[in-house]
């Protein structure tokens, strides 16, 4: 019966299997790759990012023509200063 299915079946072509062997070396090579390139988009991210926070800081920093108003703004006053005030004294728990 074998014979009559190898007849109209043939085995296809043996395949040649490889294995991928990561040697210490192509680790490295790898490890250091991956570095580079995070460290071209860490640059490339805080170059961008530092020439627009400039622009931001000279847009957020009041000029000399608007110096005027800046004697009316009120400093805000210290933390431990509102929480006193806010709070209340605790009052016992009554009971049921």
């Amino acid at each position: 019966m074998r014979g009559e299915f190898d007849s109209r079946y043939p085995e296809p072509p043996a395949q040649r299997d490889t294995e991928v062997t990561l040697t210490p070396t192509m680790l490295i090579f790898i490890f250091v790759g991956l570095l580079m390139l995070c460290g071209l988009c860490f640059g490339l991210g805080f170059a961008s990012g530092r020439h627009t926070g400039a622009g931001l800081l000279a847009a957020a920093t009041p000029s000399s023509a608007g110096a005027a108003g800046v004697d009316s703004v009120q400093p805000k006053p210290p933390a431990n200063m509102q929480a006193s005030a806010t709070r209340r004294p605790l009052q016992p728990a009554s009971r049921i």
